[in-house]
């Protein structure tokens, strides 16, 4: 491989530089001084036929470093396609559409993570280039391929609509991972539904304090990357667990142990032994089996699918790009786990770093700590219909709210009828009624 390298390299830098260069200038030199005594009439025919013979014999030499450009390109474009994306939901899956706006124009893409890219004929930096992508540019993601050198390049669909190559290296791959969704949701319906056969009692925890100016954050975290900011404390043989609000646990109650602790279970942590005390848990609303509904999160794709269970089976009924929570001064990464949705209101406040109100954000549904599943937010002295366009462009992307996953406010005031049943009374708090599961992946 190493000496394949070393071929192309010399090659290109040889031909392609260098000789095509003086090549192409030694020919318009030679045409230049051939029509120069031409026009004088002072030089002799022999002189004259020996410039047109060095002439064609500089364009010979041209075609031929073309040719061998040729042949360089060709071989260095040699490519194993590792991954072919399909552009439709996955055939086993069920899916019945009840939200009717704009849903994602694509279900696997790249975007742009530089200012400019360049998108290329072949996978290879010698191919030519076709086009040029800008920064969060979206585009359609066809194959995921490695060339001789074994470098990754992605097979796109440029704006244009033609198939270009893009190197990896300056752009991130985003995929629907509806699969996955759906086996997170079985693993969902086995950790309560076994439980329950077991007769123990499906509850929740309960950490959530209001901290609207970020105060004295706790950023500790447990084995599971979980942090002690609403979260509660739990003890294990492996030390402590914090268990982020919301997360749905099941307990027995006949194992209240010393100290008002109460040994519970959680789906994701394989201790043998979790306590936490009694005031962390909560058994409303009352769980008698699986939910019917769940919002499933895809925090490594910024993306996330609306479940129903018809029929006796889960049923994807929309999906959306959104943006999830990054690690700041004032947030985290929005939490992983099975959690339950408390309350919902239509319109969350949240403030600046200096603790001034700063904005707000429609259709809010809480499912953890501070954490929402809500509309695109904006500042009070914002110009909404001037900015909604360019940060809903974002979503889909990187992620970069406070722990918050934000989706478009069309399809979040959809989210938010479809939690609600469409029992929206006039205050700002919601209750809900249904029992409404977040999977955060």
């Amino acid at each position: 491989m190493k000496k394949f390298l070393l071929i192309i390299f010399a090659l290109t830098a040889f031909y392609g530089c260098a000789s095509l260069e003086e090549g192409t200038s030694k020919v318009q030199l030679l045409e230049y001084k051939l029509s120069k005594i031409q026009n004088e009439n002072t030089n002799s025919e022999k002189e004259i036929k020996n410039y047109k013979k060095r002439i064609t014999a500089s364009k010979n030499e041209i075609s031929e470093i073309n040719q061998k450009l040729s042949e360089i390109k060709s071989l260095a474009e040699e490519s194993e396609t590792i991954h072919v994306f399909q552009e439709k939901i996955t055939p086993n899956l069920k899916f019945e559409r009840k939200y009717f706006g704009k849903l994602p124009e694509t279900l696997n893409y790249v975007f742009v993570r530089s200012r400019r890219i360049n998108l290329r004929e072949g996978p290879t930096t010698i191919s030519t280039i076709i086009s040029n992508a800008n920064y969060l540019d979206k585009l359609p993601l066809l194959e995921e391929v490695t060339n001789k050198q074994g470098t990754k390049w992605y097979k796109v669909l440029d704006k244009s609509g033609r198939e270009v190559y893009v190197h990896s290296g300056v752009v991130v791959k985003r995929i629907f991972r509806f699969n996955t969704m759906v086996d997170n949701l079985n693993k969902l319906d086995t950790f309560i539904n076994g439980e329950l056969e077991k007769n123990r009692t499906i509850a929740f925890i309960r950490a959530y304090v209001p901290n609207p100016n970020s105060v004295n954050l706790k950023r500790k975290k447990d084995r599971y990357g979980n942090v002690a900011d609403q979260s509660a404390a739990a003890h294990s043989e492996r030390g402590t667990l914090f268990i982020p609000d919301s997360t749905i646990i099941s307990i027995d109650e006949n194992e209240i142990t010393e100290n008002n602790m109460t040994k519970i279970k959680v789906s994701y942590a394989t201790e043998k032994s979790i306590s936490v005390h009694n005031s962390f848990i909560s058994k409303s609303p009352k769980i008698n089996r699986s939910p019917n509904k769940a919002v499933v999160i895809d925090t490594t794709n910024q993306n996330f699918g609306v479940f129903q269970r018809i029929k006796g089976e889960w049923t994807l009924i929309s999906y959306v790009y959104s943006k999830t929570g990054s690690k700041s001064r004032l947030g985290f990464r929005t939490p992983k786990g099975f959690f339950m949705v408390p309350n919902a209101k239509k319109i969350m406040t949240y403030n600046s770093e200096i603790g001034e109100k700063q904005g707000y954000a429609q259709y809010a549904i809480r499912f953890s700590g501070g954490g929402y599943i809500h509309a695109t937010p904006f500042s009070y002295d914002e110009n909404k219909e001037a900015t909604r366009g360019w940060k809903e462009g974002t979503l889909g992307t990187s992620p970069g709210t406070r722990k918050c996953v934000r989706n478009e406010e069309e399809h979040a005031k959809f989210l938010f009828d479809w939690v609600l049943r469409g029992k929206i009374s006039n205050e700002n708090y919601q209750s809900v009624y249904d029992n409404v599961a977040v999977i955060v992946m």
